[in-house]
């Protein structure tokens, strides 16, 4: 049967890589229903496509990342979300930090197009064309609190932020 739950406690994901999506982490379809991530580091974690460190796709599944850190993680030429791509569910991060991430196209940190919740977390130099930190795409809503968007480059739109509900 599915996974109910998945709770990762104190771990490291360091160097890996995929031909698609999900460089370290590939969450499909709901399963698992609940994902928690607590002091987990993923480094430099690459994704031929899509999702440098995580891809998570499906509305079924919750993510939760506290004390984490996304750094040097990266997506696959013409193609978003160079730490996390997030289709369906939705993802709360405290004091996590996203930094040196890159996608060539949208979303260096973070592409989602599902609600996200930000609290305390630290998104610095990130390199996209638009939404360096973090792309919303027609997220619903988005709630970000007490969170530093510092350094990210854009090279076309939005530095630290860029939302959009284009369909």
């Amino acid at each position: 049967g599915p996974v109910a739950d998945l709770n990762i406690d104190t771990a490291q994901f360091n160097d890996n890589t995929c031909l698609f999506s999900g460089g370290a982490i590939f969450l499909n379809n709901g399963t698992p229903a609940n994902a928690m991530f607590f002091n987990v580091t993923f480094d430099n974690n690459r994704a031929g496509d899509t999702g440098g460190a995580i891809y998570k796709n499906g509305n079924a599944t919750n993510v939760n990342f506290n004390r984490c850190q996304f750094s040097y993680d990266s997506c696959g030429n013409a193609n978003s979300g160079g730490a996390l791509t997030i289709l369906g569910g939705s993802i709360t991060m405290d004091s996590t930090r996203i930094h040196h991430c890159w996608a060539d196209v949208n979303g260096g940190g973070i592409y989602s197009q599902s609600p996200i919740t930000l609290n305390a977390c630290l998104i610095d130099s990130n390199q996209a064309n638009n939404g360096a930190g973090v792309y919303l795409e027609m997220a619903n809503t988005s709630t970000i609190s007490n969170t530093t968007f510092l350094e990210n480059l854009a090279l076309a739109d939005g530095g630290g932020l860029y939302a959009d509900n284009h369909q």
